[in-house]
């Protein structure tokens, strides 16, 4: 829905020459109505609608796989709820990375933001 990813994304299918990407200019879950039952969906932002696309998705899709990125409890929270309201089977990871960064002449690493995996599987 940002142009500035938009051109992002664009370049990237250029760079790597991706053949089987059709981008979509808007935001989900308005622009969903259209396009076919999916089989995987991933979920990187929702914009606060994150229960309206899930819902949108899970109305369409008889089997498959949503993949939602968290990075405060409160989606995670929303993503586990949502998914589970939906009849999804729910698999929750964490991912940390840490950066090296020189403290008083000696490496260390310094802790980033964790990231919540949420997977969810139906059918």
């Amino acid at each position: 829905m940002n142009e500035e990813r938009i051109a992002i994304l664009k370049n990237n299918v250029r760079k790597f020459n991706i053949q089987n990407i059709k981008l979509i200019h808007g935001a989900a879950p308005d622009v969903l109505g259209n396009l076919p039952a999916p089989d995987r969906v991933f979920i990187g932002g929702s914009g606060g609608r994150l229960n309206e696309i899930v819902q949108s998705v899970a109305e369409k899709m008889s089997s498959g796989i949503i993949v939602i990125n968290a990075v405060s409890i409160d989606t995670l929270n929303d993503a586990v709820a949502s998914l589970g309201k939906n009849g999804f089977t729910l698999e929750v990871s964490e991912v940390s990375i840490s950066r090296s960064k020189v403290v008083a002449g000696k490496m260390h690493l310094n802790a980033l933001n964790p990231v919540f995996i949420v997977k969810g599987e139906k059918g």
